[in-house]
């Protein structure tokens, strides 16, 4: 975002006696504000298209000067502002893993290194198979800014472990989202439940699956 504001060009216009309200400045829709790593501060408005061009008007604040820029230019500015932060949250990769615990509401799920292979709650599973289950856990995501403060209750906790140590995640459900936050960190993010109820359903059909695949060998 910041290299797009950077590169951005513009046509200066000539005012006469019109009034921001007629630029769609007076009040407007997007101000996108940039700050350098000296501290200082430059904020952006998006006024209205130009009727031919494909142009916008924008103003800095702080400048009479009203400008025209290409509207392309400015689509990635007008967007969300949840549109550019980064939504990964944990990053389960199998190589660096040797524990995982997670507990949601009344389920508890325990996958440990076994050697080569994997063990979900006392059960094996293939190397194929926990990927697959990273996979889904890498899945989860935040769904929008951060939030100020978690909600009462702790319906969650996920404990990642690996060579170098451990992190941990707990959560509480508020209507419908969970807000997670990592221990000893700032942010608290909002989680779709549906994610991690797909996630305890993935392991559960692993494990079906590797019990079938069993059950079959010992038939033949």
């Amino acid at each position: 975002m910041a290299s797009s504001m950077a590169s951005l060009t513009g046509k200066r216009i000539e005012q006469s006696d019109q009034a921001l309200a007629d630029f769609g400045l007076e009040d407007p829709s997007t101000a996108v504000t940039l700050r350098l790593s000296d501290g200082q501060t430059y904020t952006l408005s998006l006024g209205d298209e130009t009727p031919v061009d494909n142009m916008r008007y924008v103003q800095v604040e702080g400048v009479s000067a009203i400008y025209t820029v290409d509207a392309f230019a400015l689509e990635e500015l007008s967007q969300p502002a949840d549109t550019f932060m980064d939504r990964t949250l944990w990053s389960v990769e199998e190589d660096d893993v040797t524990s995982i615990a997670l507990t949601w509401g009344d389920e508890e799920i325990q996958i440990a290194r076994d050697g080569d292979e994997w063990k979900v709650n006392g059960k094996q599973l293939s190397t194929e198979q926990a990927g697959a289950i990273f996979s889904q856990m890498n899945a989860v995501t935040a769904q929008g800014l951060p939030v100020e403060a978690m909600p009462d209750g702790s319906d969650f906790q996920l404990t990642i472990e690996t060579e170098e140590g451990a992190e941990t995640w707990t959560g509480a459900r508020k209507e419908d989202r969970l807000f997670v936050q990592k221990e000893g960190g700032e942010w608290i993010y909002p989680v779709v439940p549906a994610d991690i109820d797909q996630l305890i359903e993935d392991v559960h059909s692993v494990r079906e699956q590797k019990e079938g695949e069993r059950e079959g060998k010992d038939h033949d």
